[in-house]
This record gives C-alpha cells, structure tokens and sequence, in this order.
C-alpha cells in the first residue's frame, strides 16, 4: 500500500492489519514480521536523455 503522509498511514494501521491477518489466514501462512518504511521519490528531466 501507499500513502500521502505518515499521519495517513497511522490511522490506517488497524484496517491493513486486519487486512493483512485475514488474507494469511485464507492463504494458510504465517506473518513474522511487518515493517514501515517512508520513501521518496524524484522526478528528474535530464536534457538530452528524457
């Protein structure tokens, strides 16, 4: 998933886990570990190459 802003993600979090439990529960797996991470993104034109 991804989001506009951390504060949006945050209140999300209940709804993916339960998301997250009820799709490994159907699929018969296990989740050890979940993790968040914030990424950024550049767009960038370089002449001559775009």
């Amino acid at each position: 998933m991804t989001y506009d802003g951390l504060e949006v993600m945050a209140r999300s979090r209940d709804r993916a886990d339960a998301s997250r439990e009820s799709g490994a529960w159907e699929a018969g797996v296990e989740i050890v570990e979940t993790c968040e991470f914030e990424l950024a993104l550049a767009h960038l034109r370089v002449p001559g190459l775009a």
